[in-house]
């Protein structure tokens, strides 16, 4: 943080006032070579005190209480403005606009600019008209402690406006991600206060409005800071009422991804302040001529032809002209699509086109850059650019409206005169047409008029200050410029029609396709109680039938079934520590797999791959990656089976991709047509690819086909599924039980296992012999409630994978 920012020019008293310069000669009007010019001091190294310079200086206070030291301005200020114009090379271009009232106005006023605040590389003053003042009246001189520039106000009377106009290196700084300016709002340990003051800072492109951060700080200040950003590229801040002793200073940060962090803003400057400062070495250009010619069109576009005759002193060998397409800010009505910028075209004052190569075309953030090449010495060029607009005009209720910034406003450059015509379709009242011209506030023209002429409307300024601009309002009649067709009514039918043909047209394509394509093979036999599986489908093959997807409990009803047919024993144990639990387990008995399918035995090995006997707690956080190779390998058995034409899992996926690459389409599009296209309405087809993609997903899901021998037997299992449903028990009074036993693991993997055990409740009591449980009084029920309870906790025990923690650390 800076202690002075504006400072005062430091005299042989210590600080002065900013505008104040002590003893320094008023120029005289006889021969130039007879005084001592405010340019003929250098910066350098000090000399040593003379002795007469030393007596003066012991007269010093002497001096300063005569009569002759009071010839110094006394004066208060009426208004002190300042503009920050950000570029993206990082060098940023200052302007103060200050006015003051004199009492007393002779002798020379200044304002410094701190080497702590960055360097300034170029400088100028100019008058409230934005004229460069004559050569004698003002000065620049620059040290290792910064910049002072001077303006001679022994000329002006009551008030008077200048504006004090720089370019500063280095004042930006990189922090983190983003890039910050800091610097004070007006000269601090002044005298005098400021009834008005402002600060504007405008950024190189536009940003997000979360991403422009614009603070104000104030000291010993009372009033409101009214702060506000315009658009997405400009800040402003106002206060009114600053005391003497009142201050601010404010802070502005953005991304630094807009910024060419390799620009000479961010570098230091090579050379001297010497080399720099010295006003005759400054270039300088302004506008002779601006005018603009804007022919409206019926289709609501409009054409500009901005003649531009620039007058250089010194060397130029380029001139930019940056068009921006932000849309205009209003309260009534609406525009339809993007500000566009097309059809641009650059010819000489003679309307002969200028060669390609002669200039070239840019996009930049926020809009069109044109930039022309030349040699230019000390001479005025001329050219006239040429381009077309659509969406900028405004429809409200009652009228149409073209609102306009006639020149550029980010420019360096005073524009002396400024004439701008706007041309009304064939057969317009321009008497029906309402006007009105707006100008900068602060820095207005010289003089500014608008009017009518024949079929013209016209608008003149004249002294158009640098970094302002004037906007033309011209509200006409309903019906001279049209709505474009793709925001119309027509084109909302249209659009809405097309886009319900999209979405009902897939559906209907995914409804034929799943006809032919997606529905099982064969008619299906009507559901019949059967009292056995489908003959040769192991309990996982069929639950695989049934949903199309194996699961884990058509591994735990392996498990089941593999204890059942005496390939090992389940075991129940109760663990008591905090809250007693039952945990189960599982011990391999010492058998041939021969005869087993490949899934089985790969279970098997895959269970006991440790140890003999393992429990559940030995499996967690270990058998979770044999979980996708089993239940791929009972999918590979139901293949092999030819159950299926396709993998399930494989078909729907492929549709699910299908329907995610609609969607993303339809993403993709919304993102990128703007850039060149405003749909309108007929964005309507082309996000109905959106729900159209939900349609492929959902109805591809039902897309797995069962063959003919798989629609067979998924009608067998379904009544298989009914009977251990709603068997009744006195036909089950006969049945043994290895027959409950057998059909046990098919009741888990059709979801009734509860249902079928509650069947043979109170037939027999003891357990099977392969569950080893500490309950000997466990019946079928009991069981079937058991093994449910053993599928839960299998389930989690099984997809249970250990954490990705993260490094340990000890010490011996």
């Amino acid at each position: 943080m800076h202690a002075l920012n504006l400072r005062r020019h430091a005299g042989p008293g210590g600080p002065d006032e900013v505008v104040s310069r002590r003893n320094r000669p008023a120029p005289s009007t006889g021969n130039p070579s007879s005084r001592r010019h405010p340019r003929s001091r250098r910066a350098g190294n000090p000399r040593p005190l003379s002795p007469l310079f030393k007596i003066l200086l012991l007269a010093l206070p002497l001096l300063i209480l005569s009569p002759a030291a009071g010839a110094q301005p006394r004066y208060t200020y009426e208004a002190f403005h300042s503009y920050f114009q950000v570029r993206a090379d990082g060098t940023v271009s200052v302007r103060h606009r200050v006015t003051y009232r004199f009492e007393d106005p002779s002798g020379w006023v200044g304002l410094t600019v701190p080497a702590e605040l960055g360097t300034v590389i170029e400088a100028r003053v100019l008058d409230g008209a934005g004229e460069p003042l004559a050569e004698n009246l003002w000065d620049l001189e620059q040290d290792a402690g910064g910049t002072v520039l001077w303006f001679d106000s022994s000329q002006c009377t009551g008030s008077a406006t200048v504006c004090y106009q720089y370019t500063v290196q280095g004042s930006l700084k990189v922090e983190g991600e983003s890039v910050v300016l800091r610097w004070p709002g007006v000269p601090q340990n002044r005298s005098s206060p400021i009834p008005e003051s402002s600060v504007t800072v405008e950024l190189p492109s536009p940003v997000s409005p979360g991403d422009f951060q614009f603070k104000v700080r104030t000291t010993d200040y009372k009033g409101q800071v009214q702060k506000r950003v315009k658009g997405d590229r400009v800040a402003v801040a106002e206060l009114e009422g600053l005391q003497s002793q009142a201050t601010y200073e404010f802070t502005a940060s953005w991304p630094a991804r807009i910024m060419d962090l390799s620009g000479p803003g961010f570098t230091s400057p090579q050379s001297s302040p010497a080399e720099r400062g010295t006003a005759e070495n400054l270039k300088s250009w302004e506008f002779e001529r601006f005018d603009v010619d804007i022919t409206l069109h019926p289709d609501a576009t409009f054409t500009v032809r901005e003649t531009q005759v620039v007058r250089f002193q010194g060397n130029f060998t380029y001139l930019t002209r940056e068009i921006p397409t932000q849309p205009a800010a209003f309260e009534e009505g609406r525009t339809y699509g993007r500000v566009r910028l097309r059809d641009f075209a650059v010819y000489d004052l003679e309307g002969n086109p200028l060669d390609r190569g002669a200039w070239k075309l840019k996009d930049v953030d926020g809009g069109k850059k044109v930039t022309i090449s030349f040699q230019a010495t000390d001479q005025t060029l001329g050219w006239i650019i040429e381009y077309r607009v659509s969406g900028a005009i405004i429809f409200a209720p009652e009228y149409d409206r073209l609102y306009w910034n006639a020149v550029s406003q980010f420019r360096e450059a005073k524009i002396a005169s400024s004439l701008v015509t706007l041309r009304l379709p064939q057969g317009a009242d321009p008497e029906a047409v309402n006007m009105a011209m707006y100008v900068d506030p602060y820095m207005p023209p010289s003089e500014w008029d608008h009017g009518k002429e024949g079929d013209l409307l016209w608008w003149r300024a004249e002294n158009v200050s640098p970094f302002t601009t004037f906007t033309l309002d011209a509200a006409f009649p309903k019906g001279l410029v049209e709505v474009p067709w793709a925001f119309r009514r027509t084109a909302g039918m249209v659009g809405i029609a097309s886009g319900v043909a999209v979405l009902l047209g897939t559906l209907a394509f995914m409804l034929a396709l799943w006809w032919w394509m997606g529905r099982d093979v064969g008619s299906r036999k009507e559901r019949v109680v059967r009292y056995d599986p489908p003959e040769g489908l192991s309990p996982a093959v069929v639950g695989v039938l049934v949903r199309q997807v194996p699961e884990t409990v058509d591994i735990t009803a392996t498990i089941v079934d593999l204890a059942r047919r005496g390939y090992l024993t389940i075991f129940e144990e109760e663990k008591r520590k905090i809250i007693r639990r039952r945990v189960f387990g599982f011990q391999r008995l010492d058998r041939d797999h021969t005869g087993l399918l490949a899934y089985e035995k790969s279970l098997l090995n895959k269970l006991f791959e440790s140890q003999e006997r393992v429990t559940e707690e030995d499996l967690e956080y270990k058998f979770h990656a044999h979980l996708r190779p089993l239940k791929d390998a009972i999918m590979k058995e139901a293949m092999a089976r030819k159950l299926f034409a396709g993998n399930p899992l494989e078909v729907r996926v492929k549709y699910m991709f299908t329907g995610w690459g609609l969607i993303g389409l339809a993403a993709l599009l919304y993102y990128l047509l703007p850039r060149w296209l405003d749909l309108g309405w007929l964005w309507v087809p082309v996000l109905s690819l959106a729900p159209s993609g939900l349609v492929v997903w959902a109805v591809g899901w039902a897309m797995p086909r069962r063959t003919k021998a798989g629609s067979r037997a998924y009608a067998e299992a379904l009544g298989f599924k009914e009977y251990l449903a709603t068997a009744e028990k006195p036909e089950l009074e006969h049945m043994t039980p290895e027959y409950f036993e057998r059909n046990l693991p098919y009741a888990m993997v059709l979801g009734v296992v509860k249902q079928w055990a509650r069947k043979f409740e109170g037939l027999y009591e003891k357990p099977p012999s392969w569950f080893v449980t500490t309950d000997s009084a466990r019946g079928p029920l009991s069981l079937g409630l058991a093994l449910e309870s053993m599928n839960g906790s299998l389930s989690h025990t099984f997809s249970s994978s250990p954490s990705s923690g993260g490094s340990g650390g000890g010490f011996g």
